[in-house]
């Protein structure tokens, strides 16, 4: 690029045109230049790092959101950037995020679980929906649209139904027609 206008915007476009995907193969150069961009925002390196398929930034950021005491604004970035780019080794410490005292957490792993295939996600959800979903701020409506976008999980919703543990009642209509 010409100025470091150009280039701003440049990297700019190129992170915003991969935003929610994982960052694979890129030269080195380029790499330098998108961190040094990053750095000059004030960003956090482990979320380009994530997206740059780095399993060390994944392994760290796995680690973070498991802390309970960790800063819950950082946690809630990268439990969305690991489901964004579907990191692996996430799921596990996703369904642990269920027994989460925040709820603002429990949203974050639900909303990220609808990323991933895993069959362990819909039994999860069921086997939490009682004990650590609570009704509140739409975490069941949530349990409910990650439930029914997988068939074996929507299966399982069925299931719970069936055996009247979640009352259909409680299925919105839109989700029942899913």
């Amino acid at each position: 690029a010409p100025s470091d206008t150009h280039k701003q915007t440049l990297i700019s476009g190129f992170l915003e045109a991969y935003q929610g995907r994982e960052i694979n193969q890129l030269p080195e150069s380029l790499t330098q230049a998108i961190t040094a961009y990053q750095k000059s925002l004030g960003q956090d390196d482990l979320v380009l790092n994530i997206r740059l398929g780095k399993q060390e930034a994944i392994e760290e950021a796995l680690k973070f959101i498991a802390n309970e005491g960790a800063d819950r604004p950082k946690r809630l970035s990268y439990i969305s950037v690991l489901g964004e780019v579907k990191a692996a080794k996430t799921v596990p410490v996703l369904i642990n995020l269920l027994g989460s005292p925040s709820i603002a957490i429990k949203r974050a792993a639900l909303q990220s679980m609808i990323n991933f295939d895993d069959p362990a996600i819909g039994d999860a959800i069921c086997s939490r929906y009682h004990t650590s979903l609570p009704d509140e701020q739409d975490l069941r409506s949530i349990a409910h649209r990650v439930l029914a976008s997988r068939a074996p999980w929507a299966k399982k919703l069925l299931e719970e139904v069936a055996a009247f543990r979640i009352k259909a009642a409680v299925i919105p209509l839109d989700i029942v027609q899913q």
